[in-house]
């Protein structure tokens, strides 16, 4: 008896987030689609691009070193992977599909959140006979299921795309492999977005605060990549903690791997915390 009413009780709670997750997934799927997009073309532009361009790299790596390093690091080109190499070319490419990936997770993981604030819809979510955990964690999942998503098109991108042009499709597990720790940033940012949603009352706050870590971690990287200081200064840009030339040269970083982890760990904790007590406005 005990177990048959665990086991109503279970599918009564799986039963609203099955709901508030397609519900989610329904009302921002114009969202994805165009992120989606903005990805795709990216890839496809950029491989055939990079692919066009072979044979004269050598003659463009010239150039690329006459520049001014922080213009190059700006542009994702790194010395330790010369663009007139495969693997410069993928750092490169990788760069650009960061910076779309980092920027959309602070955006959604802030967004998700305090949208029904901002949308007036609290009042009907949160009044309906649904835990508020239950609530947030079918929204965190719909957030990482676009994290995914725009992880996944970047990875078929660079191996449909880039690879088959400049004739290394050897390349295929590195750029997996990048393609996690993208994948790992990115729920970093969500998460921070997360917390600042449930941290403050203001959807511009909520969005701006989000976009404003993002950028200065951005900051931070380029600083970091241009004077070569590579010390603890890693420790405040999730975007350096799975650095393309690094993850090149050693794989994944355990450490860095273990501190994502406890970073969003603690970030959804807290946000967990404060929405439990957080009044809502309708």
């Amino acid at each position: 008896m005990i177990r048959r009413e665990a086991g109503r009780q279970g599918g009564r709670e799986v039963a609203p987030m099955k709901a508030i997750i397609f519900n989610e997934l329904r009302i921002n799927i114009r969202t994805l689609i165009i992120w989606s997009l903005i990805m795709f073309l990216l890839a496809a532009f950029g491989g055939l691009e990079f692919g066009s361009l072979q044979g004269s790299f050598d003659v463009l790596q010239d150039a690329v070193e006459s520049m001014p390093k922080i213009i190059r690091v700006v542009f994702g080109i790194y010395d330790e992977l010369p663009l007139n190499t495969p693997l410069g070319q993928l750092a490169c490419m990788q760069f650009w599909y960061a910076l779309i990936a980092y920027a959309y997770a602070a955006f959604f993981g802030a967004y998700i959140v305090a949208s029904d604030e901002h949308l007036r819809t609290a009042e009907f979510i949160y009044t309906k006979p649904f835990k508020r955990s239950a609530i947030i964690a079918s929204k965190l999942l719909v957030v990482f299921i676009h994290m995914f998503v725009l992880s996944a098109l970047a990875a078929i991108g660079s191996i449909a795309f880039l690879l088959p042009g400049v004739g290394a499709m050897e390349l295929a597990p590195e750029v997996l492999i990048i393609t996690f720790g993208m994948l790992l940033t990115q729920c970093v940012y969500a998460a921070i977005g997360t917390l600042c949603a449930a941290l403050m009352k203001s959807y511009k706050k909520v969005i701006y605060s989000s976009f404003a870590v993002f950028a200065c971690s951005f900051v931070v990287a380029i600083i970091i990549e241009s004077t070569g200081d590579t010390s603890f200064m890693n420790l405040l840009s999730p975007i350096r903690y799975f650095h393309t030339p690094t993850i090149v040269s050693n794989g994944l970083s355990i450490p860095y791997t273990l501190l994502s982890l406890v970073l969003i760990a603690a970030a959804l904790y807290v946000a967990a915390i404060k929405n439990k007590v957080r009044d809502l406005r309708a």
